[in-house]
């Protein structure tokens, strides 16, 4: 047999004595990429016969897409939270979030090899429209428009800040630490939407990230210096998106308007929370979690002592998230100035492009051959 030693690109040959794969059909038009059989429509390709190749192929796209997607973590997240509501209201018998347990969010194959097909249809599916409305989603409790709506329970008893400093009084930029606590109570409620014991490590990386007063006992001089961090920590440490962290600012500023004592309410729910959380983290028997469990003690402590702070001291709280605020405005405004600059830039990039008098640029030459 003589081997031909021509490397140059082959032409592409035509198929006039192939059949479709599927149904036998003459000159099919197309072939597959996976297995290189030939088909001749749509509905050939997705026959029980090429069942097995058109299923991996889809996956593979949705994996991909699941890598790109916008805002991939908080996305993610909320679409299995929101699967799991859904499954939970249609009384499966198999529950999602113990199929998902100790996979951690990264691994895109472990999540997809996890769901079932009807959940695989639906989040391809979601995927592809972008439409959610139809599952049940997490409406934050303070957000719930009623005033006679119950909120999250207050200490039974509060001690006084001089009883727990021994007679010290407290300092007064115990405000600002507040504010940041906060912050990220709102940020993990949203992220995990409303559900903070699903994946109790999970969360607490994702608390640890957010707030430096809880992960290495900081307490802030002023309100600059927690709109800086936090900021910070929420886009490069945790990776958030400015979608949610402009929900999150949102939040604060409900708190601020509102006229009963949410931020309270609030440092009090998240002291519980952190409570559950650590309880979930010692029955986990495979993780090393002795240096976390200790971690939370001592978070739980902070967030018992700010509550005390905060219910002697709510005005001055309510005062510094205003200044949070403040400049969180002049934050988005800068972002909006930016985007409209560079949409005005990309509509009129045609006139930045310089002419040469007398000669007709077709676009062929760069500018220094023209010159």
């Amino acid at each position: 047999m003589e081997i031909s030693t021509d490397t140059s690109v082959p032409k592409p040959q035509k198929v006039r004595d192939v059949k479709c794969f599927v149904c036998s059909g003459d000159s099919p038009k197309y072939h597959c990429p996976r297995c290189g059989v030939h088909y001749c429509s749509l509905v050939c390709y997705r026959d029980s016969k090429h069942e097995s190749c058109s299923e991996a192929f889809y996956k593979e796209q949705v994996m991909e897409e699941l890598k790109n997607m916008k805002g991939s973590k908080e996305d993610k997240m909320k679409m299995l939270k929101m699967l799991q509501k859904q499954q939970q209201n249609e009384s499966c018998d198999d529950n999602l979030s113990q199929r998902l347990a100790g996979i951690h969010m990264d691994d895109h194959e472990g999540l997809w090899e996890n769901l079932s097909e009807e959940e695989q249809h639906l989040f391809n599916e979601r995927l592809r429209t972008g439409n959610v409305d139809f599952l049940i989603t997490w409406k934050p409790w303070w957000k719930r428009g009623s005033r006679t709506e119950k909120l999250p329970k207050l200490f039974q008893d509060f001690e006084t800040c001089q009883q727990l400093l021994n007679g010290k009084p407290p300092h007064f930029s115990l405000k600002f630490n507040c504010c940041e606590i906060i912050l990220t109570y709102v940020a993990a409620l949203r992220l995990f939407n409303g559900d903070l014991y699903d994946s109790p490590f999970e969360v607490c990386n994702l608390i640890h990230q957010l707030s430096n007063v809880l992960s290495e006992d900081r307490n802030y001089s002023d309100v600059e210096t927690v709109f800086v961090f936090f900021i910070q920590n929420h886009q490069e440490l945790a990776g958030l998106s400015e979608k949610h962290l402009d929900e999150c600012f949102k939040d604060l500023s409900y708190f601020i308007e509102s006229s009963r004592m949410i931020m309270l309410h609030a440092l009090c729910d998240f002291h519980k929370k952190m409570k559950k959380l650590r309880k979930l983290v010692s029955l986990k028997k495979d993780d090393p979690k002795t240096e976390l469990i200790c971690k939370l003690y001592k978070n739980i402590k902070k967030l018992y002592f700010l509550s005390c702070f905060c219910n002697e001291n709510e005005k001055l709280v309510r005062e510094s998230g205003k200044e949070l605020l403040k400049l969180y405005k002049v934050k988005q405004k800068d972002r909006l100035d930016f985007n409209e600059h560079a949409q005005d830039i990309e509509k009129h990039k045609h006139h930045l492009k310089p002419k040469v008098a007398g000669h007709k640029n077709d676009g062929s030459n760069v500018l220094i051959e023209e010159l």
